[in-house]
């Protein structure tokens, strides 16, 4: 096991080298609609294209937005239903330089617009999982998948199966019991089950995989054959014994014995350059902080954006030049410019 900036290398140590210093910046950030934002009921994922438009998903209408990089152009489309262009419960985005994919979790569907909102044509997902991940190059990755005993399973762009890894926290299905669930978070242990409900990922252009198990802060990174590049822990940030802590006072002032608080230190991730961006999963009231890691998982820059407490979502623009974040509290979008060296 190796200590490296602030991760714990669990696999494919390399020689002992001398550790990197971390970057740390104060970035100012601005509403990306000025204020207020009412468009919204709701900001759940944000992606951006190619071209740098920026697409909102607002789960709770079942509408994606979409606007220009400088907030133009406002296209609004899907709605709730089940007819031709309309989204039951819409999950996942993902933007090519001519389409808008979005998975349709309750269907097991995937629904094409246009950039400018046009309906396209519907298609069955190769696979169900409780994550769907879209990646540039067209592949998909299903994390929680019905499909594979691992973790995740990736198709190519023809829904064809690439390849499947990472091994479960609990074989099989995921079932919850509620209160046992409850019971061992309350004598102070965190329950197996957790750590398979709180995976996500993000996909390079070729199908590799950066695997994010959020609530064992840990990342697996594979290539585009599945194989097994790198394992790092993060359990040693600053703010993981924090947010640890959060974790079970959350969970004891909920008075019911059925009902939980899930476990989680990132929130969400982009990949830009072969650099991986992870937000922390901090509490409501604390800066929103960005962490950005190179293609070995060394963290390299630490951005802390105070004007975006409670940041849940995340996006960066197509040049690193610029970060979305989706304040759930607030159902707004905060936008800051990035500095140029952590490009």
């Amino acid at each position: 096991m190796c200590l490296v900036a602030g991760a714990v290398v669990l696999s494919s140590c390399a020689p002992e080298e001398s550790t990197p210093a971390v970057a740390e910046h104060v970035v100012e950030a601005r509403p990306f609609l000025g204020e207020p934002d009412v468009l919204f009921s709701s900001v759940g994922t944000l992606a951006v294209s190619p071209n740098g438009q920026l697409f909102v998903l607002d789960a709770r209408e079942a509408r994606i937005h979409g606007f220009n990089a400088d907030g133009s152009g406002h296209v609004a489309f899907g709605g709730q239903g089940e007819g031709p262009g309309e989204l039951q419960f819409p999950g996942a985005i993902g933007v090519s330089d001519s389409a808008v994919r979005v998975a349709d979790y309750a269907s097991g569907r995937e629904t094409r617009f246009s950039l400018t909102g046009s309906f396209l044509e519907t298609a069955d997902l190769p696979d169900r999982a409780s994550t769907v991940v879209y990646g540039p190059g067209g592949h998909l990755a299903f994390v929680g998948s019905a499909e594979v005993d691992s973790i995740v399973a990736v198709y190519d762009p023809e829904g064809t199966l690439r390849y499947a890894a990472g091994t479960r926290a609990v074989e099989g299905r995921v079932v919850l019991d509620m209160a046992n669930v409850k019971s061992e978070i309350n004598a102070g242990r965190i329950p197996d089950v957790l750590h398979a409900l709180a995976n996500n990922g993000v996909l390079d252009a070729e199908g590799g995989l950066w695997l994010i198990r959020s609530a064992a802060a840990e990342i697996t990174r594979y290539d585009a054959s599945g194989r097994l590049l790198w394992e790092r822990s993060y359990a040693d940030l600053p703010e993981a014994d924090p947010i640890l802590e959060r974790f079970f006072e959350r969970n004891a002032a909920i008075e019911s014995p059925n009902s939980f608080a899930p476990l989680a230190y990132f929130r969400d991730a982009a990949l830009v350059d072969a650099k991986l961006w992870l937000l922390v999963a901090l509490s409501e009231n604390e800066p929103a902080l960005i962490l950005v890691l190179d293609q070995d998982g060394v963290i390299e820059h630490r951005l802390r954006v105070p004007d975006a407490a409670g940041a849940g979502s995340m996006a960066i623009g197509p040049d690193a030049d610029r970060v979305y974040l989706g304040v759930h509290t607030r159902a707004s979008i905060m936008e800051a410019a990035i500095p140029p060296d952590v490009k």
